[in-house]
């Protein structure tokens, strides 16, 4: 044996354990282990912000009816089951659609002229569908349908909708002050004795939970807003007490139904008409927010994750999460447990790759990436 040469080899293996050890404790290979094991993607932040802002510019119409509007890439098969009436499916506007990305955009000031171009554009695409301070919308052929009369009808579901993406875009909109004018006016019968909001103006006059989330919406950013759009105090006081008795009526559905809508299950339509109204709830009904949280609690298994059962009743898994994620995000500042709940959720959520789902689920997402750690703003409005 030759001890110059043992002693080199030793030095060799001695050397080779160590780059060896070195490596299988670093943080890159751990990584790289758990991706492979778990067979999922750990997305970079910044990345899934760029692939989210690309996303709605290719979703986000440039010509035709949808003109500025976003949802192109929106499934059918699940608007469908959000009908409550004889609308038309090929040409209702895609107010809810457009709205999210809008209230995301103008929340974190995003300074980049593709989004500056995209607010623009659902500016423009809004305004378009507005007619007389009205929004209409196409009906089909009914047991009602007066056939001497066009098929359509007034949408004050829609008409709210557009004044609350207009309000978020310019601040002190003419359309919006129309419209809330007309809103709280008794004669108009828009908001009904029940508290709740019509849906339309002629064939479905029945209190509507959509239009009823919306006008929360409005009326919250409009009593928010009440110094600086210098609204005269009997105003304020007319918009506190309509959006006092929209709450009473939501809560009040909540407890007939759990906010089933048209054929969509609680577990579809709950979290997204939360999203809705969550600030106005948090704000001045905050009891109510954890009840809406402790059902969704429900959805989640043991460890905190949503359960196969809620992922399923959604068309979309990926959306499913978003949707159920953000309702926690929204209401992580009124417990230790929802906050909780929504560390695990959230970071559950990051180890999934973005894919498809629609343009209010992907500004839900940007939202939450953009954000971070910092708590949601609530509106700066006197108790009811």
């Amino acid at each position: 044996m030759n001890p110059i040469l043992d002693n080199a080899a030793g030095s060799v293996i001695a050397a080779a354990v160590v780059a060896l050890t070195t490596y299988l404790s670093s943080s890159r290979l751990r990584s790289y282990i758990r991706r492979k094991l778990r067979g999922i993607h750990l997305p970079d932040s910044k990345d899934t912000i760029r692939q989210i802002i690309r996303f709605l510019e290719d979703d986000q119409d440039d010509s035709g009816r949808f003109m500025g509007q976003f949802g192109h890439s929106a499934s059918v098969a699940e608007e469908s089951k959000f009908q409550t009436g004889s609308e038309r499916l090929d040409t209702k506007p895609r107010l809810y659609l457009t709205g999210w990305p809008v209230f995301i955009f103008s929340k974190h000031h995003l300074e980049k002229s593709a989004v500056k171009a995209m607010i623009q554009a659902a500016r423009t695409g809004v305004l378009a569908l507005i007619d007389y301070n009205w929004v209409r919308v196409g009906v089909g052929a009914t047991q009602f349908t007066n056939p001497l009369k066009p098929n359509s009808e007034i949408s004050y579901r829609h008409t709210i909708r557009a004044a609350q993406i207009l309000q978020t875009i310019d601040g002190d909109a003419p359309v919006t002050r129309a419209v809330l004018g007309r809103m709280l006016d008794p004669h108009a019968d828009i908001q009904a004795g029940s508290g709740g909001w019509r849906q339309c103006n002629d064939q479905h006059r029945a209190e509507d939970l959509w239009a009823s989330a919306y006008a929360v919406g409005l009326l919250t950013a409009t009593l928010a807003d009440a110094s600086r759009l210098a609204l005269a105090d009997g105003l304020v006081v007319q918009v506190r007490d309509s959006l006092n008795r929209t709450l009473d009526w939501l809560t009040q559905q909540w407890e007939k139904d759990n906010w089933r809508y048209g054929e969509a299950s609680t577990e579809e339509n709950a979290p997204i008409l939360f999203h809705e109204c969550a600030a106005a709830f948090n704000q001045f009904r905050p009891e109510f927010s954890q009840v809406i949280i402790r059902t969704f609690d429900s959805w989640l298994d043991p460890v905190g994750h949503p359960t196969a059962p809620y992922l399923t009743a959604v068309e979309n898994d990926f959306s499913a999460a978003i949707r159920l994620c953000y309702a926690y995000f929204l209401t992580r500042n009124l417990s230790t447990a929802i906050n909780s709940s929504f560390d695990i959720l959230s970071s559950w959520l990051r180890q999934q790759p973005f894919t498809a789902c629609n343009s209010a689920d992907a500004s839900m997402l940007l939202d939450m990436l953009l954000t971070g750690e910092q708590s949601p703003k609530l509106p700066d409005a006197k108790d009811l």
